[in-house]
């Protein structure tokens, strides 16, 4: 028997999809517990009443038993207040819910009476699904062909059994969707950064390579002219602004790498943060520019080497400069947005300023939370600077607003790498 339960845990390890599992290992269970149907029931809240109810998951069940959910009127969710009461003695205290065929007239609770009347069942048990110690749903039994006694025979046992495998199997599936569904919003967050900055990147890499075009014409008049050696200076000129413009080419190139970069397989990287913005203000400033707005950097002198996932870190200063764009653009305020990075006390500090007034202290108080935004509805999501703490988190580092300044002001603070040797003592 116990060599069932050892399929039902094989299985369970097998398949990650919840429905496929429940499906492959409902005929083990069936055959470990000596039951013909088998239900599952998730807890899930109505869109409605916004209730919690009990709705029917997964329904297996024996060849000549048939369904209880398909084709009939049997009500496929039931809600947790009209069984609350039979509920807290039994599934919600983690003891199994039993009744057999002669119990269901005396049901007290009146959507179980209508549930079990004129059913096919001789006996049924409830036990609970528990997820991180809260209720997952529940996974119920019926025997159809003849009225058992669950404890006296020990199923009960066996499918508390199986309720506890399903739970660990559970938690995993849980843990394991959270993990994708991380990945796939932070891919989503770099996705729309770059959808934002479509418009201006075109403009931006359309503008060198105009320039270069234009100076390469010119260059190539000289040539046909035979007049390169008499006008050196003039050539000399054409070619420095061709490699200029060239090189602020892969700049904006490299910056896109930087952000659409798949971080979640990098392992951290030692990077100066200079680097970072430098790249990343590439690829934004001719938008500013197109508003009349100033994106100016101060940088430090020496490199700011830090421990970080520099597409990361690059999707954290872009969401910044987006916000500050999208703020000033929307007030229609004209300045400029500084960017000023610095070594303070062995930290790489790293400060962008925009014009705009300073944020009240109740905006500072919930401006890191999810879903919390300041811009027009259907403007913004909320996530990106919940995203961008959590970000700057990661690299043991933190993002603050900074209230003594009259305007907007984020500061970000990351540990600098110190490649100083400790001294030892022999």
């Amino acid at each position: 028997m116990f060599k069932t339960f050892l399929e039902v845990q094989n299985i369970l390890s097998k398949y990650k999809n919840i429905r496929v599992a429940m499906e492959f290992a409902a005929p083990s269970i069936a055959e470990f517990v000596g039951v013909d149907r088998i239900i599952i029931s998730k807890r899930e809240i109505d869109e409605n009443s916004q209730k919690i109810y009990l709705g029917v998951f997964h329904e297996w069940y024996k060849d000549g038993v048939g369904s209880r959910y398909m084709g009939n009127e049997t009500p496929r969710k039931i809600f947790v207040d009209d069984v609350f009461k039979i509920y807290q003695t039994t599934v919600a205290i983690k003891k199994p819910m039993i009744f057999k065929e002669a119990d269901f007239a005396q049901i007290q609770v009146p959507v179980l009476k209508d549930l079990y009347r004129d059913s096919d069942i001789k006996s049924t048990a409830t036990v609970g699904l528990y997820v991180h110690n809260e209720l997952w749903g529940t996974i119920t039994i019926h025997n159809v062909d003849e009225e058992k006694d669950y404890i006296a025979d020990e199923s009960i046992d066996r499918l508390q059994m199986v309720a506890n495998e399903f739970g660990s199997y559970l938690c995993m599936y849980d843990h394991s969707v959270l993990e994708s569904q991380k990945r796939v919003d932070d891919h989503s967050v770099r996705m729309t950064d770059l959808g934002k900055m479509a418009a201006g990147i075109a403009h931006e890499i359309n503008n060198p390579i105009f320039i270069i075009g234009g100076f390469a014409t010119r260059i190539e008049q000289l040539v046909d002219e035979k007049e390169v050696l008499n006008k050196e200076d003039e050539t000399r000129i054409c070619l420095d602004m061709i490699q200029k413009n060239c090189k602020k080419v892969t700049n904006i190139v490299e910056g896109l790498r930087l952000m659409s970069r798949n971080s979640e397989k990098d392992e951290f990287e030692v990077f100066d943060l200079n680097e970072v913005i430098k790249r990343t203000v590439d690829i934004s400033k001719d938008r500013f520019q197109m508003e009349s707005i100033d994106l100016c950097t101060d940088l430090s002198d020496g490199e700011l080497l830090i421990e970080c996932k520099p597409g990361q870190l690059s999707q954290v200063v872009t969401n910044l400069l987006n916000n500050s764009y999208d703020s000033m653009t929307a007030q229609k305020i004209k300045g400029q947005v500084k960017i000023k990075t610095q070594n303070v006390d062995g930290d790489a500090v790293l400060s962008i300023t925009d014009a705009g007034p300073r944020l009240s202290d109740e905006v500072v108080k919930n401006i890191m939370e999810p879903f919390f935004t300041t811009k027009a509805p259907g403007k913004g999501t909320g996530l990106g600077l919940s995203i961008c703490k959590e970000i700057i988190k990661r690299f043991n580092g933190n993002i603050s607003v900074d209230q003594n300044c009259p305007n907007v002001k984020f500061d970000i603070r990351l540990p600098l790498i110190s490649f100083e040797e400790e001294s030892e003592d022999f």
